[in-house]
């Protein structure tokens, strides 16, 4: 059996894992997440942008949870552009998360070989846990990032080394709050249960230290977030409840068990009986070399720290139960904001992990021992590597285009859009508010002004919550959906948000225009019948850029 000792990703492996990570996910600098993200980076690096936005100011009205993300960046930013540096960030993160998968693989399989497999099928199952979380991602976020020490937090606690893992939960917390917070008491619990096996007093002893060591470690971003939440601001009386417009309205897919497509639970389902299978076969083969160690000598694989690993199951399993009982059943807006959905990933990769170890088990001995040997072979691996990283290397450029100060996929800067957002880039004035269709998620980081609302940017706190909404129901006036009528409702409700906006007479442009002090609106051609008044000061074949104020 391969020493515990040589059981560290090998770089070359991290290298063609990163590049297989970008085939799998692609790149989407100013698109997705990037349209709430990217422009409070540009607005530190240049303060002059977006000086009306209201999305903007009113995420400075507060301590950022994103402090230590943005200002990483905003330190980059001072060598190279702000799209280089994200990218460069980028493909840190996607190393990072696969170098912490891999080292928490073999935490519970030690195998190079089967640990490189469970990494592979994270990559290639990426969307199979309900909650719509993925351990990597196209667009550069927090959560990006903060996978790598919240990942090899959970490696190192199975082998008992709390204490480094609480410092890098903490470390986690500095990107990632609640994602610390998620994984603090996950493994608070599963240290708690340590009681059940004899020493009482020193089991308690060792959680309590483990979440002190966590908060202290944390601290420097979590009290400062927790002090933002003493005197909130009252939400609005408009007869709705923020879990309504939260959870439901906003991000139904993260938040509600209902919300999950049959989908993602059926593959969630493969999973859990894959990695379950998996560990009965290493179970079987283990017991057999206890048995008759003649008879299969080193070539058996043993699951490691199962008792943890085990646990740490159930208690992700109680943890979602729970949750989705106080979201489903109470609607507890409290309960909502946990997000416990994200657990699964770790989950995910436990029965990966098992799995991986189970085929590789599977394999001859002769084959098994070539494929671990391979791994002492960095000659080899090496050149193998960067061949592939060059290969991608090349496609990233064929789509992205060389490094600059638009460095962005092709895709968009090919799209008809992408013509319109450059033009009020360059000929609009800094400080200038612009109506846009609400499902936009590309255009305050291309366009660089202000929107005056759209869907996916929003402040994540209560009042601003429904500030939002309202603004929404004011640009794209439409009837909120019925409970009742579950997803469908609600997805049908977002698709007709756009038409809303393009319904518009010229007399309720000139309204909105006055409403929100606009001065310009972005308008897709095809389907506004009555734009407004005037010839466009800018039109592709889709798109039409119009001033509302002479």
């Amino acid at each position: 059996m391969t020493p515990l000792r040589r059981l560290g990703p090998a770089g070359f492996v991290v290298a063609g894992l990163t590049a297989v990570v970008y085939w799998r996910v692609g790149y989407g600098y100013g698109t997705g997440d990037h349209e709430e993200l990217i422009p409070q980076l540009l607005r530190l690096v240049d303060p002059s942008l977006y000086p009306t936005d209201p999305y903007l100011l009113a995420e400075e009205e507060a301590f950022s949870v994103r402090f230590v993300w943005l200002w990483t960046l905003r330190a980059a930013s001072l060598v190279v552009p702000p799209p280089v540096a994200v990218f460069c960030f980028s493909v840190l993160a996607w190393a990072a998360v696969c170098a912490a998968a891999f080292r928490l693989a073999t935490a519970l399989v030690p195998s190079r070989a089967a640990a490189t497999l469970a990494v592979l099928a994270a990559i290639g199952t990426l969307y199979w846990t309900p909650g719509s979380n993925a351990l990597w991602s196209a667009t550069y976020a927090p959560e990006s990032i903060a996978w790598a020490p919240a990942l090899w937090a959970v490696a190192v606690f199975f082998e008992d080394r709390w204490t480094h893992a609480a410092v890098l939960l903490g470390v986690t917390s500095w990107i990632q709050p609640l994602m610390g917070l998620q994984l603090g008491l996950l493994l608070g619990l599963v240290a708690l249960w340590r009681m059940a096996d004899g020493d009482v007093l020193g089991a308690l002893r060792r959680a309590v230290a483990f979440g002190a060591v966590v908060f202290a470690v944390a601290s420097p971003i979590l009290v400062p977030t927790l002090l933002t939440q003493v005197g909130a601001e009252p939400v609005p009386d408009d007869g709705l409840s923020t879990f309504f417009v939260t959870a439901w309205l906003r991000q139904a897919h993260h938040y509600l068990w209902s919300a999950q497509p049959a989908g993602t639970l059926v593959r969630f389902a493969v999973l859990i009986a894959a990695g379950l299978a998996g560990l009965g076969v290493l179970r079987k083969r283990a017991g057999r070399v206890r048995d008759a160690p003649e008879a299969s000598g080193d070539a058996t694989l043993r699951p490691q720290h199962l008792r943890s690993a085990v646990r740490t199951l159930i208690v992700i399993a109680a943890l979602v139960v729970a949750y989705v009982i106080g979201t489903e059943g109470a609607e507890s807006l409290t309960v909502a904001k946990m997000q416990f959905f994200r657990l699964t990933l770790v989950a995910k990769l436990i029965l990966l992990a098992w799995a991986a170890g189970a085929a590789a088990a599977l394999l001859p001995a002769r084959w098994r021992a070539w494929a671990e040997g391979l791994f002492d072979r960095p000659r080899l691996g090496w050149p193998a590597s960067l061949l592939c990283v060059a290969i991608t290397a090349h496609f990233t450029i064929a789509d992205v285009g060389r490094p600059g100060d638009l460095w962005g996929p092709r895709a968009h800067r090919e799209a008809d859009v992408y013509r319109a957002e450059r033009w009020i880039a360059a000929h609009t004035p800094r400080d200038a508010v612009v109506l846009v269709p609400p499902s936009t998620t590309t255009f305050r980081v291309h366009a660089r002004r202000a929107a005056a609302v759209n869907f996916k940017p929003t402040t994540f706190r209560d009042a601003a919550m429904h500030r939002w909404l309202a603004r929404i129901l004011t640009v794209a006036p439409t009837d909120l959906p019925d409970r009742r009528g579950g997803l469908d409702a609600v997805t049908a409700w977002r698709a007709s948000l756009d038409s809303a906006y393009a319904a518009h007479t010229p007399a309720e442009w000139a309204a909105l225009a006055d409403t929100f002090d606009a001065d310009y609106a972005l308008v897709d051609r095809s389907a506004t019948p009555t734009p407004p008044a005037g010839d466009p000061a800018f039109a592709t074949d889709r798109w039409a850029v119009y001033r509302l104020r002479r």
